[in-house]
């Protein structure tokens, strides 16, 4: 063999290993992507059914527990109110159920149970009168959200009355005084998100400075929430 054509083959296979080298130090440093949820999914061929349990488990979430809305607290509270809840509380998927959460936001005597219920607080059990205040706001701040209801005006102007009762008095205990002062302020937002001056007519209903302040912050706290703000 020709002295020439050794040295190039010798050049050739030198070449060849360097890149082979190079290559396996790049297999060895690629580390495999791992997700979330393969790491949570057996390695080992899954048995039918199995996989797809394992991946809905992986990807399932617990969610925090909520003390207004347990079985208990529900089954206490008024008739119409208690439906609505039950109601609110799931995934309505048929017509029926549909007609029949509507009728309950337009019904006035489901209206006349909730505001019954935010005029007052019970004293004797503060922790349940939250509850019901929680469940009464809810289902009147859905009620407003119902603009297809042809007699709007008139619930506008129950929940206006709910705002603007005097009921903040000082001789209260300071729970009590929070759990009212909570509905009017939701009550407020609720109602600037559908007309954004309706405070101003708040306002100028009410003397009462207490009053006045939720009514205040309400609205500075809807409008720094706004876009573009």
């Amino acid at each position: 063999m020709k002295p020439r054509v050794k040295y190039t083959i010798i050049a050739i296979l030198v070449v060849v290993v360097f890149v082979s080298i190079i290559n396996l130090k790049k297999v060895e440093i690629v580390k495999p992507v791992t997700s979330e949820l393969s790491q949570t999914t057996p390695v080992f061929p899954a048995k039918d059914g199995e996989q797809e349990k394992n991946i809905k488990d992986a990807n399932k979430k617990e969610l925090p527990a909520n003390p207004y809305l347990t079985k208990e607290s529900i089954s206490a509270l008024p008739p119409q109110i208690k439906e609505f809840l039950l109601l609110d509380m799931k995934s309505i998927k048929n017509t029926e159920e549909t007609k029949q959460f509507y009728e309950l936001l337009r019904s006035e005597s489901a209206i006349d149970e909730a505001r019954k219920i935010l005029l007052d607080v019970k004293l004797t059990d503060l922790v349940e009168s939250e509850r019901e205040h929680f469940a009464a706001t809810r289902f009147l701040a859905r009620a407003l959200g119902d603009l297809n209801n042809k007699t709007n005006n008139g619930l506008i102007e129950i929940v206006k009355k709910i705002i603007l009762k005097e009921n903040l008095s000082s001789d209260l205990p300071e729970k009590a005084k929070m759990i009212l002062a909570g509905d009017k302020a939701e009550l407020v937002q609720t109602l600037i998100a559908f007309n954004k001056n309706a405070h101003k007519e708040l306002l100028s209903r009410t003397s009462n400075s207490n009053i006045k302040k939720i009514v205040e912050n309400a609205n500075n706290y809807n409008e720094s929430m706004r876009v573009g703000n």
